[in-house]
């Protein structure tokens, strides 16, 4: 995957096929077609063929599939990063049958699936957002890179993030060379997820602190894009009017002794909640342990898996690709 690759900025909404050049608009048909405000958008919440009548010049909006949370059920693992966020305001699609490949949410320690345009097997130039990065877990610490980065283990860096589509995600607690120049003691925190408006916490953080190890905040900029496919159903069975933001990262799981730690919020807009683990002691003096597994990125909004110890992570969301054309 080109971790580096040259794509149109996330923040770049207004740009308009009306000042494309001398290639006219493409005309394009699908099943989930819907006119508002001079444009036709298509929306694919699932892979779905569709057809370019007459080719030419179209605006995308492309989100990868979440990153799953770190699991290994020993440590504190990092939250998944948020799907990329690709927009094009100048995609040049051909003529026929194309295929809008939606990436799916990555299970545990796995990246997102990419989503972008397919024609004859091959993905168009411009078209892709890459899938999030799955968090970092005891086999692997550092988070994965991705189109937002994984968060990394309480001892493990964050992963890089894919240019002009997310953010890096953050530093587990342990992490003793991190970007913030200072060393940490060993900590039981993992990090969260990139997001597509943030970079993930870091486990270093107090959990009400500006931070605290939560996953990345996602973006709201297409939010007008979702609101005129709104009534069209999701992967999940609701409306895409539920949506309220994409490219959101997953938390990172907690843990301390002795004292109850709480789950950690996933990023703004679709993250999945971290798991925690505490230890405490019973009526007869014995050692327990309780704590609770990670949430599940937002279907249809890239958002990446929480962390978690050892109750189960946080599997990522799928991804969502609309297409915008003049009316």
């Amino acid at each position: 995957m080109p971790i580096f690759a040259s794509v149109k900025s996330t923040f770049a909404p207004v740009g308009s096929i009306r000042r494309a050049g001398k290639l006219p608009p493409a005309v394009i048909s699908s099943a989930n077609q819907r006119t508002s405000g001079g444009y036709v958008y298509h929306a694919f919440p699932l892979t779905a063929t569709f057809t370019v009548v007459s080719p030419g010049l179209c605006e995308i909006l492309c989100v990868g599939g979440g990153g799953g949370g770190g699991f290994s059920g020993n440590d504190y693992e990092g939250g998944g990063g948020g799907g990329g966020v690709l927009y094009n305001d100048k995609l040049e699609i051909p003529s026929g049958t194309l295929t809008a490949l939606v990436g799916a949410g990555g299970a545990n320690n796995t990246n997102g699936g990419d989503s972008g345009i397919q024609f004859n097997g091959s993905f168009v130039s411009g078209s892709i957002g890459y899938g999030g990065g799955a968090g970092g877990n005891s086999n692997s610490v550092t988070g994965n890179a991705g189109g937002s980065g994984g968060g990394g283990n309480y001892n493990g860096g964050g992963g890089s993030p894919v240019a002009g589509q997310g953010f890096i995600g953050g530093e587990g607690e342990g992490f003793n060379t991190g970007r913030s120049g200072k060393s940490f003691p060993s900590g039981n925190n993992g990090a969260g997820g990139g997001g597509a408006a943030q970079e993930g916490g870091w486990g270093n953080q107090p959990l009400n602190g500006p931070w605290g190890y939560s996953g990345g905040n996602g973006t709201t900029v297409y939010n007008s894009w979702i609101s005129a496919c709104g009534d069209v159903t999701g992967a999940d069975g609701t409306a895409l009017s539920n949506l309220t933001g994409l490219g959101a990262g997953g938390g990172g799981a907690s843990g301390g002794e002795w004292y109850a730690y709480s789950q950690n919020n996933g990023g703004a807009y679709g993250g999945g909640t971290g798991g925690y683990q505490y230890y405490y002691e019973d009526s007869r003096g014995r050692t327990r342990t309780t704590g609770s597994g990670a949430g599940s990125g937002r279907t249809n909004a890239g958002g990446g898996g929480g962390g978690t110890a050892r109750y189960g992570g946080g599997t990522g969301g799928s991804g969502i690709i609309i297409i915008r054309t003049l009316a």
